[in-house]
């Protein structure tokens, strides 16, 4: 659960890009990740405590590589990113902070 899993609220996404379009300076590639770095296992914590739901403990690693073979490594490893371009550029996110984020979409689906 240690490794990265990058993550972006849907309307920073549509938003980072709409603003890269707009950006005459705007060149090459970005990371269109939201700026707080997030482990699968805090991620998933969080996720946990907005659904009001229990967090049970994380699937291990010897076992992924069971079941999903060379494969596994996409969900076992990970690099911690950080949209430093964007941000630079001056992006300002809307939802920087993964509980607002994960909030703000399941609350806004279960109306």
């Amino acid at each position: 659960g240690n490794q990265a899993l990058p993550w972006i609220h849907i309307d920073d996404h549509v938003g980072a890009i709409r603003f890269l379009i707009d950006n005459q300076n705007a060149k090459g590639a970005y990371n269109l990740i939201a700026p707080q770095s997030t482990s699968n296992a805090q991620f998933m914590r969080t996720l946990a405590n907005v659904l009001q739901r229990p967090y049970w403990f994380p699937v291990p690693t010897f076992l992924l590589r069971l079941m999903l073979g060379d494969m596994s490594v996409l969900v076992t490893e990970g690099r911690f990113a950080h949209p430093k371009k964007l941000l630079e550029q001056g992006y300002t996110f809307n939802y920087p902070n993964l509980n607002d984020a994960l909030e703000n979409i399941f609350k806004t689906n279960s109306k």
